[in-house]
């Protein structure tokens, strides 16, 4: 567990803009209450728990294209190969095209196109035709 505590808000050159109550309240591509000004919207694009950092930037920072997975789950055992299914990042995404293949012990996925706040943490859902087909825990943005 870690405390909550204040701590830094950075750009992604890792200069200081400001800072933050604490990590727990805040998530990836999110826009309001940061109470930073910069003559446009700000996203946060990170979160360093261990630092205790907070990092922003612009919409376009905030999307990303790849990340792997932890706890990889499929119903009808996972795919050997890389495969071609549609990705939904949370609940109120819309799934979108991706491919997905094994990395060593964990699994990667790549979307298409790039797609806004993949955040670590929050589950993966992987759809085949109209069935979920498995699933897994976003563990890292790779991009």
């Amino acid at each position: 567990k870690h405390p909550v505590k204040p701590g830094l808000v950075i750009d992604r050159d890792g200069n200081i803009l400001g800072g933050h109550k604490g990590v727990p309240f805040y998530t990836i591509g999110q826009r309001k209450g940061l109470g930073i000004a910069r003559g446009y919207p700000l996203y946060i694009t990170g979160i360093d728990y261990r630092s205790n950092q907070i990092t922003v930037g612009t919409k376009d920072e905030a999307y990303g294209r790849e990340f792997s997975i932890r706890e990889p789950h499929f119903i009808a055992g996972s795919p050997k190969k890389k495969v071609a299914l549609r990705v939904k990042i949370r609940y109120n995404h819309k799934e979108a095209p991706a491919h997905i293949e094994r990395s060593g012990r964990c699994f990667k996925v790549k979307f298409l196109r790039p797609q806004f706040a993949i955040t670590p943490g929050q589950s993966a859902v992987f759809y085949g035709r109209d069935k979920v087909i498995g699933g897994g825990i976003i563990d890292k943005v790779l991009n």
